[in-house]
């Protein structure tokens, strides 16, 4: 009974023989009456590390959700309501009416509450709490009064069960670091302990007559009397999560005794041991109400969800992420071994044993459009008959009758509510979402010039409701979504044939799809540029390209013939390393991806470099020597700074300097001269593909832009 979190995701199938699964119209009035809680969860992709699970039932083939988010659900005895531990904020013990799917707290405050167990006539539900600090067992009433602590800091352990008679609770108590199992009254008064110094005490089961008590004891499954004699160990070599089948002295349980990987097994009462899903690893069974089979959760994943790369399973959509959490799968195996089935993926599972007496409400139906036939002959009572069938349809109105028929107005999803009451005066409820709803209707036209197309599909109709969504899928591999009220759309085509598809949704997710095929012829582009180089600097205009049709060009991608290109404008301007002859493709396309190209081949000869500043400085230096520097600046042809530029000359003294340019087009020269100054003096501009020429140029005057005096100040 303790608090788990099992991932999950969609049961498949149901039934006391587990049948595959059928739409609910299509179900039978005959088909055996079934009952299954189990936890629905999904991968939260907005949250990489985050599962969400809710609450969902399996009823006559038909699943619904009930609750949003929680675990471990544990039907009531009548089969009206589902308790389980929620899992929004604090975990606290939560309770939905399956009447109407209302969900209320039964508990709250600042401490985690799990585990929740109806007492078996329904009144009241035992639970585990930490709210004190100390894991504790408490008891409250199903209308959430009347909350008893059960147990006070005796080392409770988490592990409970009530007797189906009611009468007691059974708890694992560990004192010294050995657990033993004890049994108290429902009030929490008369403790008894029943085994002395076992240790390991674990999962706990009652028999049906309230005689028994299987219990987890180390590694094995154990048997005990409920006056503590009988003592018995019923597995040999490995053995847990004992559960009794339904009125005789059967057990399933856990083992690896047929190999590394835990199974299901079956003991009869001789002893003899089944193996009942083999190769199959499994754990946590659970007995159908008939005893003729089991449901359990296996322990090997059927899939993955996440961020799943390694291991064997990847997940190419979220390769980027380490996340990745497996899934695993729910089965069913006749009790002796055979029919083992795949229901899908979910977990926790919890299968209905409904009281002696106790009806059980069963419907099927069928619609047509907005007009629903609804059928609870499949109702059962097992000690007498069903004398009333009460309908509540979900949109306020209510009926009566074992079949009855209902027309809604306009038609959607509807929560269908059905209460039969036998002769005793005892009711059962069953619930379900169903669609009452006509499909809408698709329809488009089209007109077509020059390869662009107009759509208009607010011909489209939904008879009892809205339309909420326009899907077009091009044929030519792009799509559209559109929501309500948006029925018109606009695609440009290349020269060919199209089939377009539409895809009408209205406000109860029901679709229609209509289609038709088009024929376009779309000119291609014109493509055309113009070369201008300066040296090795190049400007691609391409403005004089066009379209036939006077559809808007996108220039699709330059070449530019050394190994690099763009996607880009209309005019790009490009810098090549070295000189030479380079062939220059542009490939340009109009807005239905129609394209066309076009190429030169142009000759880049190097370009030149010149002295466009220079200016000498002085500062006095020692025993009357004067600290010349003169700062160079290079242009290109275009008067444009120069980087990377190697200026080399001779100062008036004789010595050479040399200094290369940063990205400002500059670099500085230092000397040390003698007496009142000199000059220094430009001998060459070296630049990878560039020549040195004239003329050299200097702004402000005080050089000729070869030579400059630089004097003592």
């Amino acid at each position: 009974m303790r608090f788990r979190t099992l991932v999950g995701i969609t049961l498949i199938a149901v039934g006391t023989s587990v049948p595959s699964r059928a739409p609910a119209e299509a179900q039978s009035a005959q088909s055996i009456v079934s009952r299954i809680a189990y936890e629905s969860c999904y991968f939260n992709y907005w949250d990489i590390y985050d599962y969400v699970c809710g609450i969902a039932v399996l009823a006559d083939g038909v699943e619904t959700t009930v609750a949003s988010a929680g675990y471990t659900p544990k039907w009531s005895p009548d089969g009206g309501r589902i308790a389980f531990t929620g899992s929004s904020g604090y975990p606290k013990i939560q309770i939905v009416s399956l009447a109407d799917l209302s969900v209320y707290n039964l508990t709250g405050g600042q401490g985690f509450d799990w585990s929740p167990a109806w007492s078996p006539d329904g009144s009241s539900i035992a639970f585990v709490s930490d709210r004190t600090g100390t894991q504790e067992l408490y008891r409250v009433n199903t209308d959430g009064t009347g909350l008893v602590r059960l147990t006070t800091a005796i080392g409770f352990n988490g592990w409970f069960a009530w007797s189906p008679d009611g009468r007691t609770i059974a708890l694992a108590r560990e004192i010294g670091g050995v657990s033993d199992l004890y049994r108290i009254n429902p009030d929490g008064s008369s403790s008894v302990r029943l085994t002395s110094g076992l240790g390991g005490i674990g999962e706990i089961e009652w028999s049906s007559d309230s005689t028994r008590i299987l219990f987890d004891c180390g590694t094995e499954v154990c048997v005990i009397n409920a006056n503590a004699t009988g003592f018995a160990r019923l597995t040999a070599t490995s053995g847990r999560s004992g559960v009794f089948a339904p009125g005789d002295g059967r057990i399933a349980f856990v083992t690896t005794s047929f190999g590394p990987a835990a199974e299901i097994a079956v003991r009869h009462e001789d002893g003899t041991i089944v193996r009942v899903a083999t190769g199959t690893p499994g754990t946590n069974p659970v007995w159908s109400p008939d005893g003729a089979s089991l449901m359990f959760e296996g322990t090997s994943p059927i899939g993955y969800e996440g961020g799943c790369c390694g291991g064997g399973a990847c997940n190419a959509d979220w390769s980027w992420s380490s996340f990745c959490s497996p899934l695993y799968g729910l089965y069913t195996v006749d009790a002796a071994g055979s029919n083992l089935r795949l229901l899908g993926r979910g977990s926790n599972p919890d299968w209905l044993r409904a009281r002696s007496g106790q009806p059980l409400a069963s419907y099927t139906y069928h619609c047509t459009g907005s007009s629903c036939d609804f059928d609870a002959t499949g109702s059962t009572d097992p000690d007498g008959s069903i004398i009333s069938y009460a309908w509540g349809f979900g949109d306020t109105t209510n009926g009566t009758g074992s079949t009855i028929g209902h027309t809604y107005n306009p038609g959607g999803t509807f929560l269908v509510t059905l209460t039969v009451t036998d002769n005793a005066g005892t009711a059962s409820t069953v619930s379900r979402q169903i669609i009452a709803n006509a499909a809408p209707t698709a329809t488009f036209v089209v007109k077509c010039a020059s390869g662009l197309c107009a759509f208009d599909a607010s011909g489209s109709a939904d008879p009892d409701g809205t339309i909420t969504s326009y899907g077009w899928t091009f044929g030519d591999g792009t799509t559209l979504d559109q929501p309500a009220g948006n029925a018109t759309a606009t695609h440009g085509y290349s020269t060919g044939t199209f089939t377009v598809q539409l895809v009408v949704r209205d406000n109860a997710g029901a679709s229609a799809t209509a289609s038709a095929t088009v024929q376009t012829v779309n000119n291609p582009p014109i493509a055309s540029f113009i070369t201008t180089c300066d040296g090795v600097h190049c400007t691609f205009n391409a403005s004089a390209s066009a379209d036939p049709e006077g559809r808007a060009l996108q220039y699709y991608l330059w070449d530019f013939g050394d190994a690099s290109g763009t996607n880009g404008t209309a005019i790009q301007q490009h810098t090549y390393a070295a000189p030479g002859t380079y062939r220059v493709v542009l490939k340009v396309a109009d807005d239905a991806s129609q394209r066309s190209a076009v190429e030169s081949t142009i000759t880049v000869q190097p370009g030149s470099v010149h002295v466009g500043d220079l200016d000498g400085t002085s500062t006095p230096g020692a025993k009357g020597s004067t600290v010349a520097s003169v700062t160079v600046v290079v242009h290109d042809g275009a008067h444009r700074p120069v980087a990377s530029a190697y200026v080399w000359g001779r100062w008036s003294s004789g010595e050479a300097s040399a200094c290369t340019t940063d990205a400002a087009g500059q670099c500085t020269l230092s000397t040390l001269l003698k007496g009142t100054g000199g000059s220094f003096t430009i001998q060459s501009v070296e630049r990878v593909a560039y020549v040195y020429r004239g003329p050299n140029h200097d702004p402000d005057g005080d050089s000729n832009g070869t030579t400059i005096t630089v004097k003592k100040r």
